[in-house]
């Protein structure tokens, strides 16, 4: 049995083994981003909420405000244009009281 890797593995996981896995052939280089940026079985095991549902949450109110699910380019960069406004005015209106 051959040990190279399978074609369908290079091209599924080629680009992201190591962003995400030190390799033993690649030992020295430590991985762009490291296990305890993104592996959650620490916080399921401990039931702490997990990163992402913030994000999950920050996408749900984005996804509301464009309106649709494919927006342009044009219309991405209003959206987060009015999002920057939106959280510019709720920080001003927390920092006055």
């Amino acid at each position: 049995m051959s040990t190279a890797p399978s074609v369908l593995s290079l091209l599924l996981l080629g680009g992201t083994q190591s962003k995400f896995f030190a390799l033993p052939d690649c030992a020295r280089q430590r991985p762009e981003f490291r296990p305890e940026r993104w592996n959650m079985y620490d916080a399921t095991i401990q039931d702490k909420d997990w990163t992402n549902n913030t994000f999950e949450g920050w996408n749900t109110g984005f996804q509301k405000l464009v309106g649709h699910a494919h927006p342009n380019v044009w219309r991405l960069v209003e959206c987060l244009q009015l999002h920057e406004a939106l959280v510019a005015t709720a920080l001003t209106q927390a920092w006055s009281g």
